[in-house]
């Protein structure tokens, strides 16, 4: 038998009715088909039943097709993985879901909120092939309340397993004091989460019939009574009811602002890390990164916190001032690394400008302080060698504004790492007190800003007493539960190497589409642990003190055990000879332990954005009647994210810091997101067990050096220390993926 579903309303928590064999229209999206065939007739010992099951089966799924159906909901996969019903039930969606990928109908399974369904669901997934259009169709039934308010943990798994759209069953209401439907209050908690986690592109479906008889609404001005007022279905009620839990501010504040419209394009879409030391960034890609509110805010605070130690130290070269001398005039030469459309060299002008009128007020009102009375004129060296970028500041010296004075600001159009003394005696009359650069990748470093700094520090032109803002960047690494993300990943297989190939060039193939690094704004994905500390660098570069710390190796409790950006190289490390001869090495290795987390990582999200510590609260005790019934976590990649430390000040202690890391997320900003690295294959960790990553950024030998690379792999480790399950080492020798110096 078979129905359909009508789903009304729109893709963000886009809500369905669907009554077993029967439903009607709500809306006017597309239907939703209903396929309820015998599972177990599916593999019966009776050939010509088994035959018709089949045949069955595949009419169903060819009239869908037929009807433009987007999706088709499919039974609950068998409990007992081992026989042969779940074997006969993943054989036949795996020649469904290729028959189905030519006209984009999705498969979604029926899966019970239930640990142990879940893990039926994820063993059909991957006895399938991991098809990118079998997904997940959460049932909520008739459970327990305080199970379902201490389920927070499996709830964040389920949204890793591709999960497509939730069902409410009508006899899960409950009846408020007008005769209406209602939900417990754990059931709209539940409900809620999933809405501002994925609620963009989740669909929400009600079951069952109609179990709640509203009073009818009163008679129209003509005095008709309505004949049906709860919908031909009888669930007008509960949709109502859920559109409701939809509207209230803590789930429109995240699906209704701009921010969210913007990212849209991006939810689960993989792109390829940027090469800006190779390659030019196009107008549009500048116009995007300077809408962000926040990282310009925080890198001018940086700035002013700088200048204000610099004025209070007395590093500031004076200039005499002949109307007054007891208020002297200082000179700050800036250099902005990478300064693309500009906005570091307004932030710069901005923090000056700040400076000099909190300065200029103190003189004014006789408060003392380090730079009372102190005005500082700014010189600022904008080096970009997109020379379309270039061409863009030349025009802000005319039309940039009052801060924009020709005077105090000289453009550079080449690589930082070719500028010298000998090729522009002018131009650095003055050495540089502050370096500002914003060459941060999602990863920290994969955009090799220390490379690029390392070369600026190098050519002479910087004051022993300089300081960088950012003064340090540390990349972050965590385990990621994502079916989608994956599937995502394997798709790019298919794609053409270059972008100006069209679709008839080479195709990327699976190795290399598995073995890169992909920036992607997560969204149907679970992170699974907190994430830990991987690759540091700092800046200045300390070279006399074994470079940057080319070998770190971390504990489980995010402890260094050898490395911070002083640290001696441990011997037998891959860098022990550069670090002796004082060679500044970026060569690093960390090795990561994630212990069981009780929380399923509920707390961390998608990997992106600030971690929820109430969620993580609710998700710290898992329900007693799931504790007998284990079934661990898949993992299919890990997330890179990064902390910078832009500035902090020597004097009082005040700082200003950007982060992706979802433990110290940067609150409205949107620059980087997260890095993600897949595996070939998924990584099933057992319950109990840890997550070992091991990581290494790799670099060409160091005379001839090119290429900058990143080597991952991951094993899952019993409690007795026996190592139960691996991945190769993905990318070795950067094979599949490199940056280009």
């Amino acid at each position: 038998g078979g129905g359909n579903a009508s789903s009304s309303g729109t893709a963000d928590g886009g809500l369905a009715s669907a009554t077993g064999v029967g439903g009607a229209n709500l809306g006017t999206d597309p239907d939703i088909n209903v396929a309820n065939p015998a599972i177990d007739k599916l593999c019966s010992t009776n050939f010509r039943e088994r035959k018709h099951a089949e045949l069955t089966f595949h009419q169903m799924i060819s009239w869908a097709s037929h009807m433009s159906i987007p999706a088709i909901i499919l039974p609950t996969p068998p409990m007992n993985s081992a026989s042969g019903v779940s074997l006969n039930y993943a054989r036949m969606l795996s020649t469904l879901a290729l028959q189905c990928s030519a006209s984009n109908v999705q498969l979604w399974v029926r899966v019970p909120f239930h640990a142990q369904s879940l893990a039926a669901f994820d063993l059909l997934y991957h006895r399938c092939d991991s098809p990118a259009n079998l997904g997940c169709l959460l049932c909520f039934g008739k459970t327990n309340d305080a199970t379902v308010i201490s389920s927070m943990g499996l709830l964040h798994k389920f949204i890793g397993c591709n999960l497509r759209a939730v069902s409410f069953d009508t006899s899960i209401f409950l009846t408020n004091k007008r005769g209406y439907p209602t939900l417990s209050k754990s059931y709209q908690i539940m409900f809620t989460q999933l809405l501002r986690r994925i609620g963009r592109t989740m669909r929400v479906l009600v079951e069952g019939g109609q179990k709640h008889y509203p009073p009818p609404p009163p008679p129209t001005v003509d005095g008709v009574i309505p004949v049906n007022p709860n919908g031909v279905t009888g669930c007008l009620a509960y949709l109502q009811y859920l559109r409701h839990l939809r509207s209230r501010p803590e789930v429109s504040g995240i699906l209704d602002t701009e921010e969210s419209e913007m990212e849209a394009s991006y939810l689960d879409h993989l792109q390829s890390p940027l090469q800006p030391l190779a390659d030019d960034l196009e107008f549009q890609t500048y116009e995007t990164f300077e809408k962000d509110p926040v990282k310009y805010s925080n890198y001018q605070a940086g700035i002013e916190l700088a200048l204000r130690d610099k004025l209070a130290t007395g590093q500031l070269d004076k200039l005499p001032n002949v109307s007054n001398a007891a208020s002297p005039t200082h000179k700050v030469t800036i250099m902005v690394v990478g300064a693309g459309r500009g906005p570091l060299v307004h932030a710069s002008l901005l923090a000056v400008d700040t400076v000099n009128r909190q300065s200029t007020s103190a003189n004014g009102q006789s408060t003392p302080g380090p730079t009372s009375g102190s005005i500082i004129k700014p010189h600022v060296i904008a080096v970009e060698k997109n020379q379309s970028a270039v061409l863009f500041l030349r025009s802000l010296l005319k039309f940039g504004g009052d801060l924009w004075d020709e005077s105090c600001i000289t453009i550079v159009d080449k690589d930082v790492r070719q500028l010298t003394p000998l090729t522009n005696p002018a131009l650095f009359r003055n050495k540089v007190d502050i370096v500002v650069s914003e060459l941060l990748g999602s990863f920290g470093d994969n955009e090799l800003s220390p490379e690029c700094l390392q070369g600026a520090e190098s050519c002479a032109l910087l004051k022993e007493t300089f300081v960088s803002i950012p003064q340090s960047y540390m990349s972050y690494v965590a385990p990621v539960s994502s079916m989608r993300l994956h599937a995502e990943a394997r798709a790019q297989a298919y794609s053409p190497s270059s972008p100006t190939d069209g679709p008839g060039g080479q195709p990327y193939g699976t190795l290399r589409a598995m073995e890169t690094p992909y920036v992607v704004r997560t969204y149907a994905a679970a992170q699974t642990h907190t994430e830990q500390a991987c690759f540091g660098f700092e800046h200045p570069t300390n070279a006399g003190k074994g470079g940057n710390a080319p070998d770190m190796v971390l504990s489980s409790n995010n402890t260094t055990t050898a490395a911070n950006n002083t640290a001696k190289t441990p011997a037998g490390s891959l860098s022990s000879a550069a670090s002796i001869n004082n060679q500044i090495d970026n060569d690093r290795y960390a090795r990561l332990e994630f212990p069981p987390d009780p929380t399923c990582g509920a707390g961390c999200g998608c990997g992106y954005g600030p971690a929820d510590s109430a969620v993580a609260a609710m998700a710290q005790s898992p329900p007693s009647g799931l504790r007998d019934q284990p079934c661990g976590t898949t993992i299919h990649g890990f997330l890179g994210t990064f902390n910078a430390l832009l500035y902090a000040s020597s004097r009082d202690g005040a700082s200003s810091a950007i982060s992706t890391a979802p433990s110290t997320f940067s609150q409205g900003m949107f620059s980087w997101f997260p890095l993600y690295f897949p595996f070939k294959e998924p990584l099933h960790v057992p319950e109990g067990a840890t997550v070992v990553a091991s990581f290494w950024r790799r670099t060409d030998d160091h005379a001839t050096s090119s290429r900058v690379w990143y080597e991952w792999c991951a094993e899952a480790v019993n409690p007795t220390g026996e190592i139960i399950g691996s991945t190769p080492i993905h990318n070795p020798n950067g094979r599949s993926y490199y940056v280009k110096l």
